[in-house]
């Protein structure tokens, strides 16, 4: 199955400060500047710096002392505000959120502009007066030092109030199912950096992001604004991290293995071996600039691979019936009558003529019926129901790379890309190996890929224009049993295996067993 998405959104806005409104995946500063009066400073130059990339921007505030520098990445900021006739006012660790609207008013005092105020602003503010909306920020801390099996990032959306999961089985590689407010998992939506992250067949994610590649993520469930749109459950809205002007990197390694674990009492009891697990999850991230104060980069590789086993108990045919000989089943009063026979009737009901000692004779076997059922491997146990008993092996393979980089053109010119990439392999055994069963599908390869590209030009004080454009692809390829083989044309099951995509075998499930 390959899903080609392409989409492609322009924005153009254009917005009076003392009317600035948040826009999905970046955060907002706003407020008012004033003298010890209280009266409106027009004209002041109020500059807000990223602490760890030491880019600026500067505006200027209007004649009512307003201002609203928008667009920036969640993360740590200094304020500085400076006026002729007025002392130089700086607020010091201004921490942001994803989607924050951060309002700071400022009061400036009559002196010199070579005096300097000095205030530390501290945590980021949790209370939205300016919004209705029900969210909850899960911050970049919680990410990295939360315990995570698995390590995967939307697990943690747990976290949140009225957050229900079950295990996304059928899009291995990718996440969760999320009920948010009780609603289904398909009326979520996913974001990366405002832009949509999800495959439209399930309206699951359709990439994840490693937890080190990620700065923090918002989670919206009531009362969100019409920027979010579509939405009924809830909105995931992710930033990935950017690089700074420092180099950080992690490498991690976690490892289970089989061998490292004791073997439990009732398998020794049994003299039998412990089912082969081990689990490698490993990977690394790196990030700095390759300009500094201009342009930076954010690259991380994450990948897991697990090899299980586990006992499978199974009903196949006995040998015996296989043959056409059911007079193990006179003994429970259970006749076998042959339908192409008519001895009498009762009312309208025909009477059909009895197998002689529940013996169907081979003339009067379906040879194709007969083809089917030698398929099915001897049993292994005794009795007709659980009679094999077969061991299951599976292994998967899944790797997610995740890069970002950002570049400052001018003070008024941003551009950032991004790339995530998901890829997943599971090879597993069928039921009856080569053959099939229980409608197995041995392999499964899933190939997503997420693109995102954001330019920001800041045309005037009150001018802003956003292009952005995204790129989803999701390819499923789902490989049965018996692929490139016509194995029904060989049973003699004719109009089915018309190519490739219909080769291999139907699936059979005669009553009472296990299906090939």
């Amino acid at each position: 199955m390959n899903r080609l998405i392409v989409c492609l959104a322009v924005a153009g806005l254009l917005i009076a400060p003392a009317v600035m409104k948040a826009q999905t995946g970046t955060a907002t500063i706003s407020g008012a500047i004033t003298d010890p009066t209280g009266a409106a400073i027009a004209d002041a130059t109020v500059r807000v710096r990223n602490v760890n990339t030491g880019i600026e921007r500067v505006v200027k505030t209007n004649q009512q002392g307003l201002y609203v520098v928008d667009r920036l990445l969640p993360g740590e900021y200094e304020i500085i505000v400076e006026k002729p006739g007025f002392k130089r006012f700086a607020r010091r660790e201004v921490v942001l959120q994803i989607d924050q609207r951060a309002r700071h008013d400022i009061a400036l005092e009559i002196g010199a502009v070579q005096e300097v105020i000095e205030v530390t602003a501290g945590a980021a503010q949790f209370l939205k007066p300016e919004s209705s909306e029900l969210s909850q920020v899960i911050e970049e801390d919680t990410v990295e030092e939360l315990p995570l099996n698995g390590r995967n990032t939307f697990e943690l959306i747990a976290l949140n109030s009225g957050v229900g999961t079950t295990t996304n089985s059928f899009f291995k590689g990718i996440g969760i199912d999320l009920s948010l407010n009780g609603q289904r998992p398909s009326t979520n939506n996913f974001l990366i950096g405002g832009m949509d992250n999800i495959e439209f067949i399930s309206n699951a994610p359709n990439n994840t992001v490693q937890p080190d590649a990620v700065a923090e993520f918002n989670v919206l469930t009531n009362n969100f604004s019409a920027e979010y749109g579509r939405a009924v459950g809830g909105v995931v809205n992710l930033q990935m991290r950017s690089g700074t002007n420092e180099f950080h990197g992690t490498l991690f390694e976690f490892l289970r293995n089989d061998v490292l674990d004791a073997t439990d009492f009732f398998t020794n009891k049994a003299g039998e071996k412990k089912n082969p697990f081990r689990f490698n999850q490993f990977g690394g991230t790196l990030g700095g600039p390759i300009v500094k104060n201009r342009t930076f980069f954010f690259a991380g590789y994450q990948g897991t691979w697990i090899v299980t086993s586990n006992t499978a108990l199974l009903s196949v045919p006995p040998l015996a019936w296989r043959s056409g000989d059911f007079s193990s089943l006179l003994a429970d009063g259970i006749q076998i009558y042959d339908p192409t026979t008519v001895v009498g009737t009762i009312g309208i009901f025909p009477i059909r003529a009895a197998f002689p000692g529940n013996i169907i004779p081979a003339a009067s076997q379906n040879p194709v019926g007969r083809a089917i059922l030698d398929l099915y491997p001897a049993p292994n146990r005794p009795g007709t129901f659980q009679n094999y008993v077969t061991p299951l092996g599976s292994e998967t393979k899944t790797s997610d790379i995740d890069v970002k980089v950002d570049h400052k053109f001018t003070d008024n010119h941003f551009i950032a890309g991004r790339m995530n990439l998901t890829d997943f392999k599971l090879e597993q055994d069928s039921f009856f190996g080569d053959i099939g069963g229980g409608g197995s599908f041995p392999k499964q390869l899933t190939d997503n890929l997420n693109l995102g590209l954001t330019y920001t030009s800041i045309l005037s004080p009150s001018v802003l224009n956003e292009f952005r454009f995204g790129y989803l692809r999701r390819k499923n390829d789902v490989i049965s049993s018996g692929f490139g083989q016509n194995l029904n044309e060989q049973l003699g099951i004719p109009g089915l295996n018309v190519s490739e995509e219909t080769s291999g075998l139907a699936w059979i499930c005669p009553i009472g067993f296990d299906c090939l």
